[in-house]
């Protein structure tokens, strides 16, 4: 057991969600910790992360026949998560022989996903992202604790599980790939937006947005080229938007995740997950842009010096201790050895020295 796999067991007894919808990041910013090659981190950030959490509720296992009733309502989130923990025991195979077991979680995953999928707007992309962070530990190494963040993070996306207006591609209009979508997609006026979080604001998406969203060509682009046009737009749209820096860090965060999955998802599926999370980014970019008033901030020149030393923006993101930092910047990383643009750099410099307590030197 190493510092990832106490924290987990700290933040299992915690809800996922505090102080009225708020996510809880924990388990996700330590996984992203161990990621950056900074573990050691992970008990301080605990420490501190933590006593704000309430704690998880016992739940119980919901029967087949209750399973469509209780998706999207978050008072059943603590029923999701038992209901996940039973399908993914090692209990849950009639042959508990060591491979089967070993097989098993990654067969509860891909049954799943096609499921959960079509409401990937869930928690403004956390379920999505839980279960990637919760599947990558995974793949390092299977264990219980492990196999409970999975199912943390699947009983969170389905008990956030929310559907979005419009149906991606129906009226394809050629060429309108990942990036024009989500750059073009109407803004909903701020008079007729509702207060509160993300998840509460998409029934402010009205004709309009679903108008846009079937404009959409999804098959413009392989899997992977389809990623990185959307988190390299998502990236750009951060950089216009840095007065809601951590709304817009999820525009490459929660696609960026997408591709953490793509092994558990047959080509029909990764087409359909694309067409949510296009669906689902287009969503939080209508509901977050705000109109010019002509004092937009800028980058400044700490931010474009650090983006030139990613080594050195990984060391200051992990001692930042700030969840958003830590997640944005590792898979900004990520996205940025896969298909190289100083944008993501640039980006995630911002976030390192703008969002949250720093405690590390800057260049």
């Amino acid at each position: 057991m190493n510092d990832y796999d106490e924290a987990l067991e700290q933040f299992h007894r915690n809800a996922p969600e505090w102080d009225g919808g708020f996510v809880n990041h924990g388990p996700m910013a330590a996984e992203a910790l161990e990621t950056l090659g900074h573990p050691v981190l992970i008990p301080d950030f605990v420490w501190r992360y933590g006593p704000r959490l309430p704690l998880l509720e016992a739940g119980r296992v919901l029967d087949a026949s209750e399973r469509a009733a209780a998706l999207g309502r978050i008072e059943c989130v603590q029923d999701w998560i038992a209901t996940f923990e039973a399908e993914l025991a090692p209990g849950a195979l009639e042959d508990r022989t060591a491979p089967h077991v070993a097989e098993h979680w990654p067969t509860v995953l891909r049954s799943w996903l096609p499921r959960l999928m079509p409401g990937v707007f869930a928690g403004a992309f956390h379920g999505l992202l839980r279960v990637a962070h919760a599947v990558r530990a995974l793949e390092r190494e299977t264990n219980p604790g492990r196999v409970r963040e999975l199912a943390h993070g699947l009983g969170y996306w389905a008990a956030r599980f929310v559907t979005l207006p419009g149906v991606v591609g129906l009226h394809a209009k050629r060429g309108e790939g990942a990036a024009s979508s989500l750059r073009n997609v109407p803004t909903v006026d701020p008079h007729a937006r509702r207060a509160g979080f993300l998840f509460e604001q998409v029934a402010a998406l009205g004709p309009a947005f679903a108008h846009s969203v079937e404009r959409a060509d999804v098959d413009a682009m392989a899997f992977d080229a389809f990623l990185s046009e959307l988190t390299r737009e998502g990236a750009r749209l951060y950089l216009e938007n840095l007065e809601s820096r951590i709304v817009f860090l999820h525009l490459v965060t929660g696609p960026s995740a997408l591709r953490l999955l793509a092994k558990y998802l047959d080509p029909a599926t990764q087409r359909a997950a694309c067409a949510a999370v296009l669906q689902a980014a287009m969503a939080l970019h209508a509901l977050s842009k705000r109109a010019s008033d002509g004092q937009e901030e800028t980058v400044q020149d700490d931010a474009r010096r650090l983006a030139e030393h990613p080594d050195e923006m990984r060391y200051v993101a992990a001692n930042s201790g700030e969840e958003h930092v830590l997640k944005f910047c590792e898979a900004a990383l990520r996205e940025n050895a896969l298909s190289p643009d100083p944008v993501y750099l640039l980006a995630a410099a911002d976030a390192t020295l703008r969002i949250g307590i720093r405690h590390a030197r800057v260049i």
